[in-house]
């Protein structure tokens, strides 16, 4: 049995049909396993941006809290350091009014009038004390 040419053609074509179809069908099933390792990976990467960007706002507000915290204590011992000024300053200034007062009678009613001022402002200032010192939310 010998094979012609139009024997070899033929048996070629039929070979190439078969092979075809296996080539598509493998380079469908190739064409589906990376489709799907990429959507693997793609919801991969998505969820650690989520994680990432999640940590970062975590971060970012503990830094923020801290960074009030620290804000307020400052604020907070400025204001002690003012109020302590003033009333030492109220303190020397009454004392020289107690003096010059010794000397001159005749001002006992300024006197007076200046000593229920420096109360008021003494009530002042312990209202600002308290005001201080009392908790408030944050800035």
């Amino acid at each position: 049995m010998t094979l012609t040419k139009q024997d070899l053609i033929s048996i070629g074509e039929i070979v190439d049909q078969k092979l075809d179809h296996r080539f598509k069908e493998q380079d469908t099933k190739i064409d589906q396993k990376l489709d799907q390792r990429f959507t693997e990976q793609d919801t991969k990467l998505d969820q650690k941006l989520k994680d990432t960007k999640n940590s970062l706002l975590d971060v970012m507000r503990r830094n923020n809290e801290h960074l009030i915290r620290v804000i307020n204590e400052n604020t907070d011992k400025k204001i002690d350091r003012g109020i302590l000024s003033l009333k030492v300053l109220i303190e020397n200034l009454e004392s020289k009014m107690v003096l010059f007062a010794e000397g001159h009678d005749a001002h006992f009613e300024k006197l007076q009038q200046h000593g229920a001022t420096l109360n008021k402002h003494e009530n002042d200032i312990q209202t600002l004390n308290d005001f201080v010192f009392t908790p408030r939310k944050n800035l």
